[in-house]
């Protein structure tokens, strides 16, 4: 079913997006991260909170765990399948991941990305990538702590969108 730990209680497992509890918990996740002040400050819109989880259903290479403390979902992990040109393999990006302050500091963030890694090896990929903001040293931290390269950070590389 999952990944208990056995000090702390907590569950890790795979998001199914028929499950209403499932996708309750992922959208009251998502939306407390979004009022993050450096993530948006404000809760998601009405009719993103509706669309997320038939979204990410429809979506063909979306996965994601929650880790539940008993009955309580505590953290998400959202990653999209892509593919990387330069190895000729599939990569996965971590999209969104986000803790319940009160769980924070506890290693729940690290077992959701270490869940991450360990499908990204079994699906084939190259690589995980993410992109965290500069202004957001919790998450910097922790994505060091845990391997993650800052390829072009000396370069300040940016991540640009156009919203359609």
């Amino acid at each position: 079913m999952g990944d208990r730990d056995s000090e702390g209680g907590i569950t890790i497992r795979k998001v199914d997006y028929e499950n209403r509890a499932d996708g309750d918990s992922l959208v009251r996740l998502l939306d407390e991260y979004a009022q993050i002040p450096v993530i948006s400050g404000k809760p998601l819109p009405d009719d993103v909170r509706l669309k997320i989880v038939p979204g990410l259903a429809a979506h063909p290479t979306s996965v994601a765990w929650l880790a539940w403390d008993n009955e309580t979902a505590v953290g998400v992990l959202i990653a999209i399948g892509g593919f990387s040109t330069f190895y000729a393999k599939p990569s996965l990006n971590i999209h969104d991941c986000c803790i319940t302050p009160a769980y924070q500091g506890k290693g729940i963030g690290s077992r959701l990305f270490q869940t991450a890694e360990e499908y990204a090896k079994e699906q084939g990929c190259a690589k995980l990538t993410l992109e965290v903001r500069r202004d957001n040293p919790g998450a910097r931290r922790l994505y060091k702590k845990l391997g993650y390269a800052k390829d072009h950070e000396e370069d300040e590389t940016l991540f640009w969108e156009k919203k359609i």
